[in-house]
């Protein structure tokens, strides 16, 4: 899975809550999208994720469709660290936008939600192995013919600033929640 996370507040008349938002989320599979994206509401799309190139203590990464690598990520000084801090008790959990047009209907929606997917507290999670260091990744600006159906996503995202680079980690863990507690946020 490769993940466009960010943190923010959702205001709504009813609830207002601090989360990180889901922008989008390529599997390498279809059965997961597919139930992911139509069942829990998750931004899920289609890309190859080739195994890493992995020297010592750097990893490479790549994402690609149909041959074209449109995202490079790279980490490199990695060495053992400590799991992450589990998140601060303002923090609500991961936020999704479920969207879905009507058939046969331009520009009318069937379905726009936000889902919030809670933080589990509870949920048993075991680190393998952790691994941290400096990190750098690189979206590659793509044409339609490249990517049809998504570089419009991964243009918006490649044309995005860096404004610092924060380090990068290597985590390898089992054990998280089993995501029955999701639900609709309230907007009114």
């Amino acid at each position: 899975m490769l993940g466009v996370k960010y943190p923010v507040r959702f205001v709504g008349d009813a609830e207002q809550l601090n989360g990180t938002f889901l922008a989008v989320l390529w599997e390498n599979m279809p059965e997961p999208i597919l139930s992911g994206r139509e069942e829990i509401g998750w931004a899920k799309i289609y890309c190859e994720l080739p195994p890493p190139r992995v020297f010592e203590h750097q990893a490479h990464y790549r994402a690609v469709w149909d041959g074209h690598v449109f995202l490079n990520l790279t980490l490199e000084d990695l060495s053992p660290g400590d799991p992450p801090p589990p998140p601060p008790p303002d923090h609500a959990g991961l936020l999704h936008h479920r969207f879905l047009p009507k058939v046969s209907t331009k520009g009318e929606t069937e379905v726009e939600q936000m889902i919030l997917t809670p933080a589990s507290a509870g949920a048993q999670v075991h680190y393998d192995r952790v691994l941290r260091g400096s990190g750098k990744v690189e979206f590659v600006p793509s044409r339609w013919e490249q990517l049809p159906t998504m570089f419009h996503i991964v243009n918006k995202l490649a044309a995005l600033p860096v404004v610092e680079w924060r380090g990068g980690s290597l985590i390898d863990s089992c054990g998280a929640s089993d995501l029955s507690d999701q639900r609709i946020l309230t907007s009114s």
